[in-house]
């Protein structure tokens, strides 16, 4: 929503504290380059600047001020004197106006930009900037997010590593390749969106052989919640990866993958159906056969009367549609929706939907713009659609076999199965109880990995075990054991990394026993010790 005119400038004496944080702003405002000086000297100061300071005098709105010079020339003087302020020249010829900042600058750079992403992360809502809307509509569509993993470095070191600076967690793993769509309120807590990706997400290699050379190490742990609580020192102690196990739902072999009695059956909804359709249950095996008998406009969907839910479906939430007629055009639409989904609209074109479509093999995703994943769809074709909620991934299937690759980081919780037609004459018949021709007995998408640090707090020794990827921290000491001993040691954690536990092992116990006959062949001297 637009911001008000002219906002009235912060009132220090309300605000703001320490009043020459205000002075600084002022100048930078007027893009006066004497109040980079000025704002580096307070957050490198005495009690530096808290979040609450920089919000209320606007820290980074006087910088976008004082950065975003009208010409070229000017523009170049205020960025020479931000660096002068608060950064240590890389490039050569911009290292005469650092030489005189001395070596606290990358410090006073840290200070300054330390708060400004603690304010971002504690911002409680998404800012929304909406120019074409003249009602609230935007304020209750979902957002549609594509998540991109930033491209890191094939083997980062991490020893040495100062003020907790660990690699992205997102990583460089198979699991984050391609980009996590994901569908948002638009006044989601930023809070709450950090906290589903940081449960959707598998930490990449990177980040999984930092938490590896972690061990050992002395941190010192920010509060949680309450800022007026003290950090702690705290040494971590193990490291290991574990599956995400949700013991509030129930996993048994349940729902689609074990058919219970006492589950109740996924049945479509009449109440859901467009008038374009007819729905008809076939008397044995619960099949149910959906006709198109009219052109859709633009299209007929109907919808299952219930979500599938772990607690209710197992691991595995999984559906199978055999498609029998194809109509002129096969314009058929198989996947997920929340409930309430619009009954003339394909499934796949709006928030929230995830459907695979038949007419030209393309996935939609709560947008009218598709993915290719297959050819279109003949007659006699089964199509089966499934929710991994171990994995929280969706994936398709084509006569039993699995289609691409799943799609992670998806929200799985309130979907439920939603079928699409468009064209006069198609026909499919749908089943929610096996048995499948997709063999849900063998399916495995790896469950997701939570990294897990057990960390000793020095000032009770009480132990408990922690996502640190949730958590910030900083690094203040790290064990050393020589240059040789530390190279080794960073083999080591990428080799953890890399591998699963039992490889790892197996290879230690190799590398030990080549040790000892080494040493041994060397104590032997001669054709042993080559030998060795």
């Amino acid at each position: 929503l637009p911001a008000p005119a002219n906002p009235p400038p912060p009132n220090p004496e309300v605000f703001c504290p320490d009043a020459r944080l205000l002075v600084a702003c002022e100048l930078l405002r007027v893009r006066d380059p004497t109040g980079f000086a000025g704002l580096a000297d307070v957050v490198s100061g005495p009690g530096g600047a808290s979040p609450h300071d920089m919000a209320a005098c606007d820290v980074a709105g006087a910088l976008l001020v004082a950065l975003s010079a009208k010409s070229a020339a000017e523009q170049r003087r205020q960025w020479q004197a931000f660096e002068t302020a608060f950064c240590r020249a890389h490039d050569p010829l911009l290292a005469a106006p650092f030489d005189a900042v001395g070596p606290e600058a990358p410090e006073r750079l840290d200070f300054l930009v330390r708060p400004l992403v603690e304010l971002i992360g504690t911002e409680e809502y998404w800012a929304i900037n909406s120019t074409s809307c003249t009602d609230l509509d935007d304020l209750t569509r979902p957002l549609k997010l594509e998540l991109v993993a930033s491209p890191a470095s094939p083997h980062p070191a991490p020893h040495g590593r100062a003020r907790g600076k660990a690699p992205s967690a997102l990583g460089s793993s198979a699991s984050c390749r391609a980009p996590l769509m994901l569908h948002v309120e638009p006044l989601l807590p930023l809070k709450a969106l950090e906290q589903h990706i940081l449960r959707t997400l598998d930490p990449g290699d990177d980040y999984a052989a930092f938490c590896h050379h972690l061990v050992g190490a002395t941190i010192r742990e920010a509060p949680q919640g309450d800022s007026r609580t003290s950090y702690r020192a705290a040494q971590v102690v193990d490291f290991r990866l574990e599956p995400d196990v949700d013991d509030h739902e129930p996993s048994g072999d349940k729902g689609a993958a074990g058919g219970a009695s006492s589950v109740p059956p996924v049945l479509l909804d009449p109440l859901t159906q467009a008038a374009c359709l007819t729905v008809a249950q076939e008397e044995e095996g619960g099949v149910f056969v959906v006709t198109c008998k009219g052109s859709g406009s633009p299209a007929g969907t109907v919808q299952a009367q219930r979500d599938f839910s772990r607690a209710l479906d197992g691991n595995v939430a999984y559906f199978e549609t055999l498609v029998r007629k194809r109509g002129p055009s096969g314009a058929i639409g198989v996947g997920l929706a929340r409930p309430d989904y619009p009954n003339n609209k394909m499934p796949g074109w709006e928030p929230v939907s995830h459907a695979w479509h038949g007419d030209d093999g393309c996935t939609f995703h709560s947008c009218g713009t598709g993915t290719a994943l297959s050819p279109p769809w003949a007659e006699g074709d089964v199509i089966g659609c499934g929710i991994d909620f171990s994995s929280s991934a969706l994936f398709f299937t084509c006569n039993g076999v699995m289609q691409g690759s799943p799609l992670l980081g998806v929200d799985v919780q309130g979907l439920r199965a939603t079928l699409g037609f468009q064209t006069k004459g198609e026909c499919v018949s749908v089943q929610f109880q096996p048995p499948f021709l997709y063999d849900l007995a063998s399916h495995d998408l790896a469950p997701k990995q939570i990294p897990v640090h057990r960390i000793r707090y020095l000032d009770t020794e009480e132990e408990v075990r922690v996502n640190l990827l949730a958590r910030r921290y900083t690094v203040l000491s790290e064990p050393s054991f020589g240059a040789e001993g530390d190279a080794l040691r960073r083999l080591l954690c990428r080799l953890s990394a890399e591998n699963p536990r039992r490889v790892v092992t197996s290879a230690l116990r190799a590398a030990l026993s080549w040790a000892r006959e080494a040493a041994a062949g060397g104590g032997g001297g001669g054709a042993g010790g080559a030998g060795g």
